[in-house]
C-alpha cells in the first residue's frame, strides 16, 4: 500500500479500513520511512465546509484495505511550519499510535456515530476495559444500551443491581446533555449551522 501511495499524493480519496470505517479527504502527506509496518502511516485533510474548518486523520497504513481517488491531483503551495521540532513530532505520533491499539476495542462496524461517542465517553469513565461492543449495542458490566443509545435504551438482565443499571443511565444521561451542550455553544459561535426545523 506505501509504495504506492505516490500516485495519490494531493489527490481526494476516499479511504476503508479493517474496523470498517470509511474516511474522505485529500492526502496531505504520508510516511513510509521506518521499515515496521505498523508505522507506515498517511495524513488525509478533511474539510468541513459548513463549520470552516478541516481535520487532519491519520490511518496506519497496515489497516487500510480500499483506497480510491474521487478527484484528480491538484499541485498546493508549500507549507512553511515554523518552530517544528521532530522529536515533539516523533512523540505525538508514538502516542497516537499507543492510544489506537488501546481503544481498538471501542470501534464498532456500522453503528451510528451518537454511539461511537457514547461508548468514547463511557471508556473515559471506566477505563478497566469495562465497555465493549456486541454488534451494534454497547455493554457495560452487564448492562446493555441499544440503538439510540439514549437512557432509557439502557437495560439490564434479570440479575442486574437496579443500583447498576440506575448509574448507567445516569452517565448515559450526562453524556448527551454535554454534548448537546457543546453542540450549542458551537451553533452560537457560528461553527455550525442551526438545525432545520422538523416539518
Amino acid at each position: 500500500m506505501a509504495a504506492n501511495l505516490d500516485q495519490f499524493h494531493g489527490a481526494e480519496v476516499r479511504v476503508k479500513t479493517t474496523d470498517g470505517a470509511e474516511h474522505q479527504g485529500r492526502i496531505f502527506c504520508y510516511d513510509v520511512t521506518n521499515c515496521c509496518a505498523p508505522f507506515q502511516s498517511v495524513i488525509l485533510r478533511v474539510h468541513h465546509p459548513e463549520m470552516h474548518t478541516c481535520n487532519y486523520v491519520w490511518l496506519a497504513t497496515e489497516n487500510i484495505t480500499e483506497l480510491k481517488a474521487v478527484e484528480p491531483q491538484t499541485p498546493e503551495p508549500p507549507i512553511h511550519l515554523e518552530n517544528f521540532d521532530p522529536a515533539v513530532a516523533q512523540r505525538r505520533r508514538e502516542a497516537a499510535l499507543r492510544h489506537h491499539h488501546s481503544t481498538r476495542h471501542l470501534k464498532g462496524v456500522g453503528v451510528d456515530p451518537k454511539g461511537e461517542k457514547v461508548i468514547e465517553a463511557l471508556a473515559k469513565i471506566n477505563p478497566e476495559r469495562s465497555v465493549r461492543w456486541e454488534d451494534k449495542t454497547i455493554c457495560v458490566w452487564d448492562v446493555r444500551i441499544d440503538p439510540p443509545y439514549r437512557p432509557e435504551d439502557c437495560r439490564g438482565g434479570e440479575a442486574t443491581d437496579i443500583r447498576l443499571l440506575q448509574r448507567v443511565k445516569h452517565m448515559v444521561e450526562n453524556i448527551h446533555l454535554r454534548e448537546e451542550k457543546r453542540v450549542r455553544h458551537l451553533t452560537e459561535k457560528g461553527h455550525l449551522s442551526s438545525p432545520s426545523p422538523s416539518p
